[in-house]
């Protein structure tokens, strides 16, 4: 996986690093384990670590014990995030192992970010998700516009997806359907705070 975030896309960090979670419960800096499962928590990834190599518990909330670490990371972190975890999800590794049927309504609402990368990345991975349905996307549009695109986008992807299957950890619930109250929650608490990264 691609930790680091540069010039519209997720990069190798070239640092060799003992497997821990600590900088991603402390700091929010995503691991390689949650990038390429991305249908998986933090919670999950700490199990796996204890298992292999011993590792101690580390203190998670709620949501990190039961909530993909993928999606609290590009829904409700700050844009750097967004955009690796977007990145993330168009990455063949991460398609392969995450299965990409969920990930397309979470990525919609990045169509719509404040960071004009954010968007591009978003689009860009939807475009390797779900090649068939997209047109045209001016990630430079104004905001009423990349509003249009993003509803009109999430209403052409309900109306041609059946019930998906229930996994709470992808906010999945039992009908098959995106967990919408829940999304919406998470995007009203994203981290916005306007952060400068040189690239």
């Amino acid at each position: 996986p691609h930790t680091t975030y540069a010039l519209f896309n997720a990069i190798r960090t070239h640092q060799i690093q003992s497997p821990s979670l600590k900088s991603s419960t402390e700091f929010g800096v995503p691991n390689a384990c949650n990038l390429c499962h991305l249908d998986k928590s933090l919670g999950w990834a700490q199990d796996h670590m204890a298992d292999r190599y011993g590792n101690e518990d580390l203190k998670l909330t709620k949501e990190q014990k039961s909530i993909s670490a993928g999606l609290l990371w590009m829904l409700k972190g700050h844009a750097a995030q967004r955009a690796v975890a977007a990145w993330h999800m168009g990455w063949e590794p991460a398609i392969e192992v995450s299965n990409p049927d969920w990930m397309a309504p979470f990525l919609i609402p990045l169509l719509e970010d404040p960071y004009p990368v954010v968007r591009y990345i978003a689009y860009r991975s939807l475009q390797r998700i779900w090649p068939e349905i997209l047109g045209d996307y001016d990630f430079m549009a104004s905001k009423d516009i990349l509003a249009a695109q993003s509803n009109a986008l999430l209403e052409a992807w309900e109306s041609n997806t059946p019930p998906l299957t229930p996994n709470a950890t992808v906010m999945i619930n039992d009908s098959g359907q995106i967990n919408h109250r829940l999304l919406k929650r998470m995007l009203r608490q994203r981290d916005n705070r306007s952060i400068t990264i040189k690239e």
